[in-house]
């Protein structure tokens, strides 16, 4: 089983390079006819029992229909740039669907009740954004298969119902789903979540080199930034779900190296907007 989930990844992953090289070239709807072709196949092979398989399928659906309406943009051929790379290049779960924009809640009607259904939340672990039930009755501990548009951190949903999928081993949401509000609550005002109440820390700083800062095996509740090449330039880029992989990231020059890994404790968009400052201790990513 683990070879044929881990085989079905890497096709995904060369399906989103085959949709961006069509999409390039101005054949936006036979990039999308393309994605959703192979989205039926993988659902017929039953792969979608696998939860990382189904996570990957719900990305492909909403790539299909942002390429089928137009909105191939900057952004979200990074993201699948991205996904892509990193899928084909590593074998680290800590790594797996990088690079993903945060949701948005605007497009759901809100509700205070949770009468007549199930209450799911939207949380950040090890760098992801998952979805837990929080409803009694379910086991907390499963992943929840979810939309990838609508997930924004920390906010609560109510669905109409949750199944267990085929193996038994994660939910999926099915019916309507509403954001949940306690009583007097407000919507967020933007989708990016940012930690943006933590203001304490201190921008990162380093010194000396990549090659001297301590290192870590995992992300944990740390922001995952990446070190890539733009023409001339290395840049720092956050390849954390939830943040705009497209935004410059302020960090310390004299660590950076192409490729590299970094974990750091906190990363905020800058006041001006459209870019963002790391916080905290960085740690290179081994």
């Amino acid at each position: 089983m683990k070879v044929q989930e881990q085989t079905s990844k890497l096709r995904i992953a060369q399906l989103k390079d085959e949709a961006i090289a069509l999409a390039d070239q101005g054949n936006y709807q036979t990039a999308a006819e393309n994605l959703l072709q192979a989205i039926a196949a993988l659902k017929q092979k039953a792969l979608d029992r696998f939860f990382e398989v189904a996570e990957e399928i719900e990305n492909l659906d909403y790539y299909a229909q942002r390429i089928a309406n137009g909105q191939f943009d900057a952004v979200v051929r990074k993201e699948m740039r991205d996904q892509s790379h990193q899928a084909q290049a590593r074998d680290r779960k800590d790594l797996q669907l990088r690079g993903v924009a945060s949701g948005s809640t605007d497009s759901l009607e809100a509700v205070n009740s949770e009468d007549g259904g199930v209450l799911v939340k939207c949380v950040r672990e090890k760098g992801k954004l998952r979805v837990r039930v929080i409803s009694e009755g379910y086991n907390q501990d499963f992943n929840v298969q979810f939309p990838r548009r609508l997930r924004e951190e920390g906010a609560t949903y109510l669905v109409e119902e949750v199944k267990l999928s085929a193996d038994g081993n994660f939910y999926r949401v099915a019916g309507d789903i509403k954001l949940y509000l306690l009583p007097g609550q407000q919507r967020k005002r933007t989708a990016q979540s940012s930690s943006s109440s933590r203001t304490t820390r201190q921008a990162a700083k380093a010194v000396g080199s990549a090659a001297d800062l301590e290192t870590t095996t995992t992300v944990g509740d740390g922001v995952l930034v990446q070190c890539v090449k733009d023409g001339k330039k290395l840049r720092a880029r956050v390849v954390s779900d939830g943040y705009n992989p497209n935004y410059n990231i302020r960090f310390p020059r004299n660590i950076r190296e192409e490729g590299m890994l970094f974990v750091v404790d906190e990363v905020k968009e800058a006041k001006q907007g459209g870019s963002y400052i790391a916080y905290g201790k960085i740690r290179r990513l081994v």
